[in-house]
This record gives C-alpha cells, sequence and structure tokens, in this order.
C-alpha cells in the first residue's frame, strides 16, 4: 500500500517534467554489500551515482503491476 501510493505519486509528478528531462538509462547492482545504481549508455557513463549499503535498508520491493518501479 504505501510503497505503491508513493510510487504514483512520484510517477504522476514525473509525467508532468519528462518532456523536460528525458528520464537516463541505468543499471542496478544487488549484492551482499548492497544496492549500487549506476548509469548506463556506454564507458563514460559507467560511474556509481548511488549506493546505499545494505545494512541500511530495510526494504526492497517492485511495483506489483509495473516492474518498471523498484523501490
Amino acid at each position: 500500500g504505501i510503497l505503491c501510493a508513493a510510487m504514483q505519486k512520484i510517477a504522476t509528478a514525473r509525467k508532468l517534467t519528462v518532456h523536460l528531462r528525458p528520464p537516463a538509462s541505468c543499471d542496478l547492482e544487488i549484492s551482499l554489500r548492497g544496492v549500487k545504481l549506476s548509469l548506463s549508455g556506454g564507458p563514460e557513463f559507467q560511474h556509481c551515482s548511488h549506493f546505499f549499503q545494505m545494512k541500511n535498508i530495510s526494504f526492497c520491493g517492485c511495483h506489483p503491476r509495473n516492474s518498471c518501479y523498484f523501490g
């Protein structure tokens, strides 16, 4: 419930600005150390943009009806 509501709020807000700033492709890597989010699109983009240590993550999940959304 809460995760879906939060994702819906973000998606609705994003629809208003997507034409100004198109979304970038990214790679999501999950390991025992944590979750790493990297921009993709070639060697020049292969840098870690976000890393979340596993000890700081209490919940992860995909939207039940749209696997494009991960929270």
